[in-house]
């Protein structure tokens, strides 16, 4: 059932109560990417009552990221410039927080809506969590690059061949941070946004570490630091998946 919506017409009012009335979180944007609907689908999978976002920015609330932590909301988005061309909107996956502040994974379905007099009235977005999916891929993505790694070592190719030559590497405690994070499986996207930094600076830490400890990969980097004892001088949380 929709919760509240405003600002069209009789028929698209119908139209948008139709599509809200589903399991799949529904909101609706117009012209000017303010929200004009949200579902009770939306208020439970994101935790914002309709009276909270209605008439406020999409942007502001769903703040969408790709795999890559780049924004995907925003004002004048690519999905807006697309519906007004009449161009098929791609369906995507990314990435939004609760209103708790909780990493929430979206597949994000998109449906312009025309206006009686013929221009785009309203876009409607139809999202459902993937959080569990999106989990399972990375990690089989992480099992995949350690078999190769493993391999690696097993044709003579061992971590130890690139070890520091003057003992451990003196890191900065960003770099400790950046490292702790590696440790997790945490990508620069995630570091990023863990560390409140940009990812060219979260790039260039894991560079540094890799270039500190004369390594050529993260994994070669996180080996090295467990069996030398350098991250059991700060605790390992939990990061959540990128």
């Amino acid at each position: 059932m929709v919760v509240a919506h405003r600002g069209s017409t009789f028929a698209l009012n119908r139209t948008l109560e139709l599509l809200g009335n589903t399991t799949d979180g529904v909101y609706a944007v117009d012209e000017t990417h303010r929200i004009v609907l949200w579902n009770r689908a939306a208020e439970r999978i994101l935790g914002y009552a309709p009276e909270e976002v209605l008439g406020r920015p999409c942007y502001e609330v769903v703040a969408g990221l790709d795999q890559e932590g780049t924004p995907v909301c925003m004002g004048g988005c690519a999905d807006m410039a697309l519906a007004k061309a009449g161009v098929v909107v791609p369906s995507r996956d990314m990435v939004s927080r609760t209103k708790a502040g909780s990493p929430v994974w979206l597949n994000v379905t998109n449906i312009p809506m025309p206006s009686d007099c013929g221009g785009l009235s309203t876009v409607v977005h139809i999202f459902r969590e993937v959080s569990a999916r999106r989990h399972v891929e990375q990690l089989v993505e992480r099992l995949a690059s350690l078999v190769e790694h493993f391999a690696a070592f097993q044709e003579g190719q061992p971590p130890e061949t690139h070890a520091p030559p003057d003992g451990n590497p003196r890191l900065t405690p960003r770099e400790r941070e950046v490292l702790r994070l590696l440790a997790q499986g945490a990508n620069p996207a995630v570091i990023a946004r863990e560390l409140v930094i940009s990812q060219a600076t979260a790039r260039k830490h894991v560079q540094n570490i890799l270039r500190k400890f004369n390594l050529h990969t993260t994994l070669e980097a996180v080996a090295y630091a467990s069996r030398h004892g350098l991250l059991s001088a700060f605790p390992i949380a939990q990061v959540p998946p990128s």
